[in-house]
């Protein structure tokens, strides 16, 4: 019984981690995601990572790949707003595999 621990400890170490390999900026884009690029768009792409450049990296479907690249700066322009600052100065797309 003395191996059991309470719940708000598990919870306090999982948090840690995730705080710890994202930012914050990253997590409210990642929540986001849907209404930043539309439902038709957000099945066919994901944020990965936010480089310390301001580099927000995104996964794109090949298919929706040109889509995505067309509408990059009215979405820079949707995160920067929902973020409150000039965070987003670049959106580099990767093809998904």
């Amino acid at each position: 019984m003395k191996n059991f621990k309470k719940i708000n400890e598990l919870f306090s170490n999982i948090t840690k981690q995730i705080y710890k390999r994202h930012d914050n900026n990253f997590l409210i884009i990642l929540d986001n995601w849907k209404l930043i690029v539309g439902s038709h768009l957000s099945n066919k792409s994901l944020p990965k990572k936010l480089n310390k450049d301001s580099t927000l990296i995104v996964i794109v479907d090949n298919e929706y790949l040109l889509d995505f690249q067309y509408q990059t700066e009215t979405f820079k322009k949707k995160i920067n707003a929902l973020l409150e600052s000039n965070t987003i100065c670049k959106i580099k797309l990767l093809m998904k595999k």
